[in-house]
């Protein structure tokens, strides 16, 4: 996931503060076949952190200009991400959130962890 800090090489993961409310781009253009979009994204979240829903999680209407954690910059094409928006949390405490995509015949499903910092 592009963007997140790794804890080892298992579960990324991301700083947010509590009253921050924020959209999060999950990039998925790497495990879609040429032409392939996604059809549908999923979210679930462990108890004190809130997935938005106005506006719910989707799938990129239209490309996306994104910024790399090296500098560099990165269009992610129609259908190829999804956008998660979170918020809340409490201080100090960390939760882990799992983000289902499909495309077709293809089911991906990641879990990366929020962090909450003052």
């Amino acid at each position: 996931m592009e963007g997140f800090v790794t804890l080892g090489t298992e579960v990324p993961w991301i700083r947010k503060r509590p009253g921050e409310v924020l959209d999060y781009v999950w990039d998925l253009s790497d495990y879609l076949g040429s032409s392939e979009t996604l059809s549908g994204i999923s979210v679930v979240a462990d108890a004190g952190i809130t997935i938005g829903t106005s506006p719910a999680p989707a799938i990129n209407a239209s490309p996306l200009q994104v910024t790399l954690p090296d500098g560099s910059s990165k269009t992610i094409a129609a259908g190829e991400a999804a956008v998660i928006w979170l918020s809340g949390g409490t201080i100090g405490s960390r939760y882990d959130i799992t983000a289902t995509a499909t495309s077709g015949a293809r089911t991906i499903q990641r879990t990366f962890q929020v962090r909450v910092v003052e």
